[in-house]
């Protein structure tokens, strides 16, 4: 699994106009897909998807879904924002028709210094992104100096067809690799092992199950999940 991560500097003054277009396609439902900041570093907006849907994120608004319809689909999408005497506007693409044209309630010029695609903290994309544009200038995306684990085209598998996933599992696309949604009580990660049942208290006698564990309770992180009947 490859983290995807390309940096721009593109300094700009306050009262500079910026614009970005960049088009993208992923199956995964939530991810990190780019980032701008300004010369302190300073988050000025970020674009995501959350469940499927496309968010875009300003410094002083709420981050706000840009369509009502999910864009994890593996087609491909455009997104466009501009900043100019102080408007902000984010527009959405699909074939090369606009479906959708905001304008964010936010008056100011940004003036974006980085502009980041790929990883954020934690959050990495998994994808392909084309045809990306800051200030009308086309990016040579394969040969920047600041790009990092990134390859050339984009090919992949479906990681869902066939089902891997057994036993009426779900299996969830993540680009490049799957995970099953199993239905209890079978386990992950192919849906086959499943953990037994138990009754305890049958005919009124007492019943109980111990667990221990001797390791340090601080190096200890775990997940209890039990279903009562």
């Amino acid at each position: 699994m490859k983290v995807l991560v390309i940096v721009f500097k593109y300094f700009s003054s306050s009262l500079a106009p910026y614009s970005l277009k960049f088009s993208f396609r992923t199956a995964l439902r939530s991810t990190h897909i780019v980032t701008a900041e300004n010369i302190l570093n300073q988050m000025q907006f970020i674009v995501e998807l959350r469940d499927g849907l496309l968010y875009a994120n300003f410094s002083t608004v709420t981050a706000f879904p840009v369509v009502p319809f999910e864009l994890n689909d593996d087609r491909w999408y455009t997104v466009h924002i501009k900043n100019a005497y102080k408007r902000i506007s984010v527009e959405l693409y699909v074939d090369d028709f606009l479906v959708k044209s905001y304008l964010v309630d936010e008056k100011k010029n940004m003036g974006i210094f980085w502009t980041r695609f790929g990883k954020d903290r934690d959050v990495n994309f998994r994808g392909c992104l084309r045809d990306v544009e800051i200030n009308d200038e086309a990016i040579d995306l394969i040969n920047s100096r600041r790009s990092i684990a990134i390859k050339e085209g984009c090919h992949r598998e479906r990681q869902c067809s066939p089902n891997p996933c057994q036993n009426n599992g779900m299996c969830v696309d993540e680009w490049d690799a799957f995970v099953c949604d199993c239905i209890r009580p079978f386990l992950p990660p192919y849906c086959i092992q499943k953990l037994s049942e138990v009754t305890l208290g049958h005919d009124n006698i007492s019943s109980r199950i111990e667990f221990t564990t001797n390791i340090d309770a601080n190096l200890v992180k775990f997940d209890t999940d039990i279903s009562l009947l």
